[in-house]
């Protein structure tokens, strides 16, 4: 059936654009494309008909990981289709891993399946391997004074985890975050400065950087020097407007920047503003 359309479309289109090339300049793709889609139509339908036709494997597992990454949080239900989907998707369920500690799993990302810090330690550190190319994406919530050592081990154990979210910082966390071949931090820093020396590699890779800190003024020098000596870092983001006396000094040391964003609540900093700053933002 295709191919009679296609047939009986393609002479009157032939004629139309000869006689009137200006007017009807895209008609002999159009009518290329309108035969090539009702002959897809046409293979499809042979193909859902036959009861006995298979997928070619390398077309159903892009079809399954396809799936999986546009909807993470389907993934468990995935891997039960067949033992070959599990073996396809079960890494990328972890990922971009959420990992919460129970009172907060409802505040977790929709559409990313959270994990527990029971599940880290049952589940992803039972294979190192699997740990370590598995993880690309990390966020740790607040955690309680038993999970410390925990997320430790997790840190220890996913060495390929590329940007990472911190919502607190701890100080056994450090020697682990230097291995990471990191691109992207979200979190405290204060606590790694004095650890670094220049010539450290960490950070070395770091190119988006957004900091949780409150910076006193007394430590521009430092957190200067802190920054600067990020080879890769174009973008920097704070999360206190108060750092607003740090910027200037920021921005001439550091040529490589492409963005610096201050961030801040219309509903609380701005209207409480420190005035000891208006010369500075105006």
């Amino acid at each position: 059936m295709a191919g009679n359309l296609s047939s009986a479309l393609w002479p009157a289109a032939r004629k139309a654009s000869q006689s009137d090339h200006e007017l009807f300049p895209f008609m002999e793709l159009g009518v290329q494309l309108l035969g090539g889609l009702w002959s897809l139509m046409g293979s499809m339908t042979s193909l859902a008909s036959n009861s006995s036709a298979v997928l070619p494997p390398e077309l159903e597992r892009e079809i399954f990981e396809l799936c999986a990454r546009s909807w993470p949080v389907q993934i468990p239900n995935l891997m039960r289709v067949a033992h070959r989907v599990k073996h396809w998707v079960h890494p990328l369920l972890y990922q971009t891993s959420i990992v919460l500690c129970n009172h907060y799993h409802n505040r977790a990302p929709t559409g990313i399946p959270p994990i527990s810090i029971e599940t880290v330690a049952s589940t992803i550190l039972d294979d190192a391997a699997f740990s370590s190319s598995a993880v690309r994406h990390i966020f740790l919530s607040s955690c309680r004074d038993k999970d410390v050592a925990t997320i430790a081990t997790v840190l220890a154990a996913c060495t390929g985890i590329e940007n990472i979210s911190l919502l607190q910082m701890d100080n056994t966390w450090i020697p682990f975050l230097a291995l990471l071949p990191l691109k992207r931090f979200y979190g405290p820093c204060q606590s790694l400065i004095p650890t670094l020396q220049p010539s450290d590699v960490t950070f070395s890779h770091l190119t988006h950087l957004e900091l949780l800190d409150s910076i006193d003024p007394q430590d521009t020098d430092t957190w200067i020097a802190f920054l600067a000596s990020l080879p890769a870092l174009t973008h920097l983001a704070f999360g206190d407007y108060r750092v607003i006396f740090l910027c200037f000094s920021l921005l001439h040391t550091c040529k490589n920047f492409r963005v610096l964003i201050i961030l801040f609540s219309f509903s609380t900093q701005l209207t409480r503003r420190d005035h000891t700053y208006d010369g500075v933002l105006s």
